[in-house]
């Protein structure tokens, strides 16, 4: 069943959470009578939103994996509100967050290129392990020390992006780095020691963080976001590694309330890519447009980085809503978990092959300088 999650005036009508994996969602709770008419109303009215420019020449739908409480959403939003109100009825791009089209991320590079079901994506690489190993293990968890540096390492990170999405026919429009700077260890009781972690079993969101913990003698295993919330609720996992500045997005506070700081949120950039045959069909001018619009955002977010505003805010609300900042990791063992990360990095590197290897020298190198 597919929905949207929404509130009114304040007050949370039904709790969904969504899926980075498999664009399921999952519902938390059901409403009854007379809410579950509200709940239909609202729904009608979100979908409104998104439907309210009218037929225009040239009409793209956009896949969005993330809920509309995630910020990444938030931002192909606002990217394609600003296009929209450029390009009048030549050109409209509708955005369809929470994976609502039923699109995996795990087939984007598959679904995406023919132009046809969706025409642009918002996509996070690390996904891609199955079709392009060399980009999905490009800069995984833990292995920058600090989000600073990864503003410094865009320009190889861009190439190396659009050379693997150019075997798959698919235009890479831009790289948005998030906004969140940490990433915790969210228990359902207080844990913040790798000793304590190898009696807990450990929700993690790619491979390289299984293949990172399994070198800690720590067992992890990958599951859908949308899958999170009812796992850790019924004891299936009993830590999570998580961004306690998103949990509120899905809740996760509430099930595991205990976060504790174990790495820097110094990961590879998602992507904005597109079909490149839907692409070379654009008049120049309304590519102009979204390259401008794009960037343009871009810099916003570079700025409430640095600032560290949105992060602020959101651990503040997190904290409202229940949520538990404990005594961080120490720093012997964050510094074994950058260290089997680092390991994890190159090993999946090699096994991906000659390309992913060579990537994997060049931001290494990058990062040293």
């Amino acid at each position: 069943m597919k929905t949207v999650t929404t509130d009114i005036e304040g007050e949370i009508v039904m709790k969904t959470v969504t899926t980075d994996i498999e664009g399921e969602i999952v519902m938390k709770t059901v409403l009854p009578g007379i809410l579950s008419r509200v709940f239909a109303a609202v729904v009608l009215m979100v979908v409104g939103v998104f439907n309210a420019a009218g037929a225009a020449e040239i009409e793209w739908k956009m896949h969005a994996v993330w809920g509309m409480a995630r910020e990444e959403a938030k931002y192909l939003q606002r990217w394609t509100e600003r296009v929209n109100a450029r390009t009048g009825d030549r050109f409209n791009v509708k955005l369809f967050p929470g994976g609502a089209l039923g699109i995996k991320d795990v087939d984007m590079l598959r679904v995406l290129p023919p132009g046809n079901a969706i025409q642009i994506a918002g996509f996070y690489p690390g996904y891609a392990s199955r079709d392009i190993g060399a980009l999905a293990y490009l800069l995984p968890p833990g292995v920058v020390d600090s989000p600073d540096k990864i503003a410094a390492l865009l320009p190889e990170l861009e190439k190396i992006y659009q050379n693997s999405y150019d075997d798959w026919g698919i235009k890479l429009i831009d790289m948005t780095v998030p906004l969140h700077s940490t990433i915790e260890i969210m228990c359902r009781e207080p844990v913040n020691s790798l000793e304590a972690l190898r009696t807990r079993k450990v929700r993690v969101w790619e491979r390289h963080s299984v293949e990172t913990f399994k070198k800690l003698g720590i067992s992890a295993q990958i599951i859908p976001q949308g899958d999170l919330y009812v796992a850790m609720k019924t004891g299936v996992f009993d830590c999570a590694l998580y961004i306690a500045s998103l949990a509120k997005t899905i809740s996760l506070q509430e099930v595991a309330p205990y976060a504790a700081y174990i790495t820097p949120h110094a990961i590879q950039p998602n992507s904005i890519i597109a079909s490149k045959k839907a692409w070379d069909a654009l008049p120049p001018d309304i590519e102009k447009v979204l390259l401008e619009e794009v960037r343009k955002l871009n810099a916003e977010q570079a700025q409430a980085f640095k600032a560290g505003t949105w992060q602020n805010q959101a651990m503040k609300e997190f904290e409202e809503a229940g949520g538990k900042v404990i005594e961080p990791f120490s720093e012997a063992d964050r510094e074994a978990f950058t260290k089997a990360a680092l390991e994890a990095w190159k090993e999946l590197s090699q096994e991906a092959g000659e390309k992913a290897m060579r990537n994997y020298e060049q931001v290494r190198a990058a990062l040293e300088k």
